[in-house]
C-alpha cells in the first residue's frame, strides 16, 4: 500500500476529532452565554426592585400617615367625643363582617372574607379566604384545578387573631401555582425589616397597616419545635388566652420553598411582622 493512502484514514480521523472538539468548545461557550443571560436578568429585577423600593415605601407610608391624621382628626370632633363616651354607643364592627361566624367549626371548608392583602413593595393585591385544619390538623392551604383563584389567594387561619387585634394573625399563600408559575407568596422571601404589609377591607378605606420586623427559613423539622409554633401561629393559638399573653398585634405570612420532595416542599418561609 502506498505510504501516502495510508497517511490519508490518520488525516481524516484528526479532522474528525479537532471538528469534535471545535463543537464541544462552541456548545460549551452557548450554554455559558445563556446562564451569563439569565443571571444578568435576574440581577436587573433584583435592581429594578431595589430601585424601587424607597419609592413604594414613602408612597404607602405616606397614604398610612394619611389615614392616620383622619382618624386623629375624626376623634376630636365633639360629636364623634360624645358619642364614644355614650352608654349606647355602637361598637366598631369587626374587619371581618357581619357575615362572619367566629363559631364556625375550625374544620369546615373556606369561608371568603371582606378583606384583601396588599403589598406594595412586591405588588401584591390578593383577596383573602378564611381557612381552618385539614383531617390531619394541619392549616389548610385550597388548591383546585388550573386557573382556580384558591391559587392567587391568601389564607387567613381562622385560629389565629383576627388581623389587628391582640395576638397573633398567620396567613399562608402559595409560592407556585399548578402549572409552576409564581403564585401570590412566591416573593415575599424579599421583604425586608420596615416593608409594609397591608390589610384591607374590600369597599371601604379602612386598612390595617403591618410593618415587617423579620423574615425566617424553616426546615418542616424545625417547625415542629413548640417555641417556633408558639411564635408562628401566637402563643396558645385559638384560645382567648392568647389575646391575654401577646399583648401586641403581629402578622405572619407563611409559604413553602426549598426542595420539593416527596410531594412538599422541604422548608418553609415565615415573615413575621408587628402592627404599625
Amino acid at each position: 500500500m502506498d505510504q501516502n493512502d495510508s497517511a490519508k484514514p490518520r488525516l481524516i480521523d484528526k479532522l474528525f476529532y479537532f471538528r469534535r472538539q471545535l463543537f464541544l468548545v462552541i456548545l460549551l461557550l452557548t450554554i455559558s452565554l445563556i446562564i451569563s443571560i439569565v443571571q444578568s436578568e435576574t440581577w436587573k429585577e433584583d435592581e429594578i426592585l431595589s430601585a424601587s423600593h424607597s419609592s413604594i415605601q414613602k408612597q404607602a407610608m405616606q397614604e398610612s400617615g394619611d389615614v392616620a391624621k383622619q382618624l386623629a382628626r375624626e376623634a376630636k370632633t365633639p360629636d364623634r367625643l360624645t358619642s364614644s363616651l355614650s352608654p349606647t354607643a355602637t361598637p366598631m364592627p369587626s374587619i371581618l363582617g357581619i357575615d362572619y361566624d367566629p363559631t364556625l367549626d375550625l374544620h369546615a371548608g373556606p369561608v371568603p372574607l371582606p378583606l384583601k392583602i396588599l403589598i406594595p413593595i412586591l405588588e401584591v393585591d390578593a383577596p383573602i379566604l378564611g381557612v381552618g385544619l385539614t383531617i390531619n390538623n394541619d392549616m389548610d392551604a385550597p388548591k383546585g384545578l388550573y386557573g382556580d383563584p384558591n391559587w392567587s389567594s391568601a389564607f387567613w387561619y381562622r385560629g389565629s387573631a383576627i388581623p389587628g387585634e391582640p395576638g397573633t394573625a398567620t396567613m399562608a399563600g402559595h409560592v407556585n401555582g399548578l402549572l409552576g408559575q409564581p403564585e401570590t407568596f412566591a416573593r415575599i422571601r424579599r421583604l425586608k425589616p420596615g416593608d409594609l404589609i397591608i390589610i384591607k377591607v374590600n369597599k371601604t378605606d379602612t386598612a390595617i397597616y403591618f410593618v415587617v420586623d423579620e423574615v425566617k427559613k424553616y426546615s418542616l423539622a424545625e417547625l415542629k419545635d413548640p417555641e417556633i409554633v408558639d411564635r408562628v401561629f401566637g402563643a396558645k393559638v385559638g384560645s382567648d388566652e392568647q389575646k391575654l399573653t401577646a399583648g401586641l398585634s403581629h402578622l405572619t405570612l407563611i409559604t413553602c420553598t426549598g426542595n420539593y420532595l416527596d410531594g412538599e416542599f422541604d422548608h418553609r418561609i415565615v415573615v413575621f411582622s408587628t402592627l404599625r
